[in-house]
C-alpha cells in the first residue's frame, strides 16, 4: 500500500503525459488561408521619406502530406504617405506597392506539438508607385524578383497565429531620380485558418 501511495504522483504524471501525447495538432495543414498585417522597410534612397510602409496581405497555401513541399500564392498591398514642411520645401508624398507571389512552402513541426515553423520561397511580381502631389511628379515601375519568408506559428484547433519575416531582393524599380532599389524587409503578424 505504501509503495502504491509513493508511486501515485509518478502514475498521475504519466497519465497526464499520455493524454497530452494523444492530442494531435495539424502541423502540416493540407490547405490554409492566411491574413498578414505589419510593416515593410524599403530603400530610403528610392522611397524616402515614405519608405516605411504599412502592409496587408492574403496568402493561400496547399500542402498535401504526400508532397515533399507545398505551394503558396500571395497578394500584398503596402502604402505610406506623409506631409512634410521645412525651411526650403513642402510636400505631400505617397508610395504604394502591389505584389503577387508564387512559391514553394514547407511546414516543419510535430503532430504532438502546438507550435510549428513555416518556410517559403519563390518569385514575386512587384509594382511600385511614388508620387509627389506638390511637385506634380510621379513614377511607377514593376519587376520580378525572388523572395523568401519564415514564420513561427502556434496552432489552436483549425486556426493558427504567429509572426512572419519576409524579404525580397534583386528588384529594380525606377521610381525616382535618387535610386531604383525595390528590395525590402517585411515583418507581419499572421493569422491563418486550416480547411
Amino acid at each position: 500500500m505504501l509503495a502504491f501511495v509513493s508511486a501515485s504522483p509518478i502514475l498521475a504524471l504519466s497519465f497526464l503525459a499520455a493524454c497530452q501525447a494523444t492530442e494531435r495538432y495539424p502541423w502540416r495543414p493540407p490547405s490554409a488561408l492566411e491574413i498578414h498585417f505589419g510593416f515593410r522597410d524599403l530603400d530610403e534612397r528610392t522611397y524616402g521619406p515614405v519608405d516605411d510602409q504599412v502592409v496587408i496581405g492574403v496568402v493561400g497555401a496547399h500542402e498535401p502530406p504526400q508532397w515533399p513541399v507545398g505551394l503558396e500564392f500571395g497578394f500584398h498591398f503596402a502604402e505610406d504617405e506623409t506631409d512634410f514642411e521645412d525651411l526650403f520645401s513642402e510636400g505631400d508624398i505617397e508610395s504604394r506597392n502591389i505584389e503577387v507571389s508564387l512559391g514553394a512552402r514547407h511546414t516543419f513541426g510535430s503532430p504532438w506539438s502546438p507550435t510549428g515553423f513555416i518556410a517559403g520561397a519563390g518569385l514575386a511580381w512587384v509594382r511600385g508607385r511614388f508620387r509627389d502631389r506638390e511637385l506634380d511628379l510621379s513614377g511607377s515601375d514593376s519587376d520580378v524578383a525572388p523572395y523568401a519568408h519564415a514564420a513561427f506559428v502556434a496552432f489552436q484547433g483549425p486556426r493558427y497565429f504567429g509572426f512572419d519575416l519576409r524579404a525580397l531582393w534583386g528588384a529594380s524599380l525606377d521610381l525616382s531620380l535618387a535610386g531604383s532599389d525595390g528590395d525590402y524587409l517585411q515583418a507581419t503578424f499572421v493569422f491563418g485558418a486550416i480547411f
